[in-house]
């Protein structure tokens, strides 16, 4: 599989069905990844919180690849083992924008300006180096996944991402079970 042939698409498929294998563990399972603090980002933004998750992994996604085929062009790196060689760069860049978000935003942000970001330092203080490791086994589902995605049609895709956007506008209004 080659990292230059990922689009939009198959980014976009992988991060919505992702999110809504995530959703599902916190509103229907008690999982070591949920809790209150994840169920109330949920529940208090709705679709804000959703369009942020779904647009920073696609966000992230791109910058690996920016970067992975940078290395590729400059012989740093080749397509063997390409898969585990783009997970890898995915979670430095995951952790890595994890970490820059938390002292250079959060850190620096008052509470009362703006519920979003109240609601994320909340969430930082409440959940600490687990929400990294959370977004973590996220990119760890997803990376692997745009590789099956990469196989199908555009239009399986497409359908695939109608999809779980559809159960996500109704799940993320489900009552948690915690």
């Amino acid at each position: 599989m080659e990292v230059k042939n990922l689009k939009f698409i198959h980014f976009l498929t992988a991060a919505l069905s992702i999110e809504l294998f995530m959703l599902f563990l916190f509103r229907f399972t008690r999982s070591p990844f949920t809790g209150k603090s994840i169920n109330n980002w949920y529940t208090n933004f709705g679709w804000s919180a959703i369009i942020l998750d779904v647009l920073s992994v696609i966000i992230g996604f791109y910058i690996s690849k920016y970067i992975y085929l940078y290395a590729q062009k400059r012989g740093i790196l080749n397509e063997k083992n390409s898969l585990l060689k783009f997970l890898i760069l995915m979670l430095c860049v995951q952790i890595i924008h994890d970490f820059t978000f938390y002292f250079t935003v959060i850190k620096n942000t008052k509470l009362g300006k703006n519920p979003i970001m109240d609601e994320l330092i909340e969430y930082a203080n409440n959940v600490g180096v687990g929400a990294v490791i959370g977004d973590s086994f996220m990119y760890l589902l997803a990376t692997p996944l745009l590789y099956i995605l990469l196989k199908l049609k555009d239009e399986d895709n497409q359908f695939i991402s109608l999809v779980c956007t559809y159960i996500i506008g109704y799940i993320v209004y489900q009552k948690p079970i915690i």
